[in-house]
């Protein structure tokens, strides 16, 4: 705390106008932090989704087979 008040005013404010920029950064990596997390999220929502409309396209698939095979097809 010494070395606060050792410094003149000017410095003190410049420190002070520095550590604002240094938290205003801060902030904005971490809403950056969060689009990422959030897009990583949908990301693989949107896999897990489209994972299982093929894992459905192929049951149908093997199900017409099943039945073409069945009905001498």
């Amino acid at each position: 705390m010494q070395d606060t008040l050792d410094h003149p005013p000017v410095a003190r404010g410049e420190f002070a106008l520095e550590i604002e920029d240094k938290k205003a950064r801060l902030q904005q990596l971490e809403q950056q932090r969060l689009r990422v997390v959030a897009d990583s999220r949908n990301s693989m929502a949107e896999f897990r989704l489209e994972s299982q409309r093929m894992a459905d396209a192929i049951q149908l698939a093997r199900q017409r087979l099943e039945r073409c095979r069945g009905s001498g097809g």
